[in-house]
């Protein structure tokens, strides 16, 4: 969608910690806390890198599975 991310995990929740581990794999900006974002934050604001991710629409296949594995059983 072209957007910049910035995500703030919630501390305690493991399925944000790894959705924010992925993300920063690809390049995205992660805040541990907002204690010490400032100076990342205006850094993220200024900067006008932005990371192209294609996902390709699998919809028709997963629904051929879905429906054929119904239509078998």
């Amino acid at each position: 969608m072209g957007k910049k991310l910035c995500v703030i995990p919630m501390n305690n929740q493991y399925e944000q910690k790894c959705n924010a581990a992925f993300l920063e794999h690809l390049g995205v900006t992660v805040l541990k806390n907002l204690d010490d974002a400032y100076l990342t934050l205006k850094i993220w604001l200024n900067n006008s890198h932005f990371i192209q991710v294609d996902y390709p629409d699998e919809t028709r296949g997963i629904l051929k599975e879905v429906c054929f594995t119904k239509t078998k059983k």
